[in-house]
């Protein structure tokens, strides 16, 4: 319900939801901090946000901004924010897309021009493999995800790549901070 209810009470009261907009905040800031140790510019880089739900899809809305501040447009934004559910690649051509996905779904030319074409990549290593994001966010609640074969697979097209396990509690995170270091060396 937190799009909904965002959406519905944006004019008549001042509103702030956590899931959307706290973790954006915070995940924002964790993406500046690290690019300012690997000394690139956000706007360089590439996302892979697993998990479509208020937090993901919050955290791609404040980047979308930052990125747009960075002199970025709408397009170039799009094609560097790649997500991924529990149906695969977010894309207009899946019946089963909620409101809020629809907005980052991807359209068939989006996809083949970055060289992802049906049919299209669902675990998480070959979608890696196929977009390779600089930048890694997790949001799916589902403990293991980013396994050490997809940390593994990040880490050979970047040298230092920037992996956010956010799901909480921290026995839900996609991986624990220890795997992210040691499997992507």
């Amino acid at each position: 319900n937190a799009f909904r209810l965002m959406e519905r009470y944006r004019e008549r009261l001042p509103s702030f939801n956590d899931d959307i907009q706290g973790t954006a905040g915070v995940t924002l800031a964790g993406m500046l901090a690290g690019l300012r140790i690997t000394n690139q510019r956000l706007r360089d880089q590439r996302f892979l946000l697993v998990g479509t739900g208020a937090a993901g899809v919050g955290i791609g809305r404040l980047l979308s901004t930052a990125l747009r501040g960075e002199g970025l447009s709408g397009e170039e934004i799009k094609t560097r924010q790649l997500y991924l559910d529990s149906g695969g690649i977010v894309h207009g051509g899946r019946a089963d897309l909620e409101t809020h996905k629809r907005e980052v779904a991807w359209t068939k030319e989006q996809l083949v021009a970055a060289g992802l074409q049906e049919p299209l990549p669902t675990a998480l290593e070959k979608v890696l493999a196929a977009f390779k994001p600089t930048v890694l966010i997790g949001t799916t609640g589902q403990p293991g995800d980013f396994t050490p074969a997809a940390i593994r697979t990040m880490a050979n097209h970047c040298e230092r790549p920037l992996i956010f396990p956010l799901s909480n509690p921290t026995s839900k995170a996609e991986c624990t901070p220890a795997d992210a270091l040691q499997h992507s060396d």
